[in-house]
């Protein structure tokens, strides 16, 4: 509600505003509209398209959902972050914990990380409960390694 009130107040004033989210909202809840789903995004979506942000820049949305449904959506990643923690880290593998992290994060960070692996799971989809999980190697030599689990990038203060 503070939100929507300040941008009432700015569009008075006709200033311009962008909204930098560090955590987008609801961001796993992006399936279809029914009593069987989770579809939080899609009220998200129109309250943002209420508002009518000149941009909304958002740190590692979940999914392209937004994306893909909001005019001015621009998602950023935090790549020299992720530089510095396997600089410290002396990381020689990323491990993605599912096949939609390593879609996703393959593009993204694709000049920085070469050697990766991934989980694949089975989830119940009645329960959300995980079924099965398998760690996917592709060959890659996990003997004496450092491995970065990447899950969520959360903004640090990195030494």
């Amino acid at each position: 509600m503070h939100l929507a009130q300040l941008k009432m107040l700015l569009k008075d004033r006709q200033t311009p505003a962008r909204l930098f989210l560090s955590y987008l909202p609801y961001g796993r809840q992006d399936k279809e509209i029914s009593n069987n789903a989770t579809f939080a995004q899609y009220a998200l979506l129109k309250l943002f398209m209420a508002l009518d942000f000149e941009e909304v820049i958002c740190l590692d949305p979940h999914s392209s959902f937004m994306q893909e449904r909001l005019v001015g959506f621009t998602p950023t990643y935090p790549i020299d972050q992720l530089a510095r923690v396997m600089e410290i880290t002396k990381t020689d593998v990323v491990c993605y914990p599912d096949r939609g992290a390593r879609e996703k994060y393959s593009r993204v960070y694709e000049s920085l990380i070469k050697n990766f692996i991934y989980g694949e799971k089975v989830r119940d989809q009645s329960t959300g409960f995980i079924k099965n999980y398998e760690l996917i190697t592709n060959g890659v030599d996990l003997n004496n390694k450092n491995v970065l689990i990447v899950t969520i990038f959360v903004m640090a203060a990195l030494p």
